[in-house]
């Protein structure tokens, strides 16, 4: 069950110390966990996405100077 800050001093009275602290303490950790594996898919995605425009630059730069040795050869007057 997913516990609001609010529920947590009710969860020491219903439950006691003891094991109020344990339920706390587990879905605490259980969220932490839940983060890491989000941000671990994040930081993938964001790679991923890195990779991808790196690539798209790549190739417009060999357009560039595709387009700039073609340029090279065409004649002044015929621009």
């Amino acid at each position: 069950m997913k516990y609001k800050a609010r529920d947590v001093e009710r969860l020491f009275r219903e439950l006691g110390t003891d094991r109020a602290s344990v339920v706390v303490l587990v879905e605490i950790i259980e969220h932490i966990g839940a983060m890491n594996e989000q941000m671990n898919e994040l930081t993938n995605v964001c790679n991923k996405l890195i990779d991808t425009i790196a690539e798209v630059a790549g190739g417009f730069g060999h357009i560039r100077k595709e387009v700039e040795r073609i340029r090279g050869k065409i004649p002044e007057d015929e621009q």
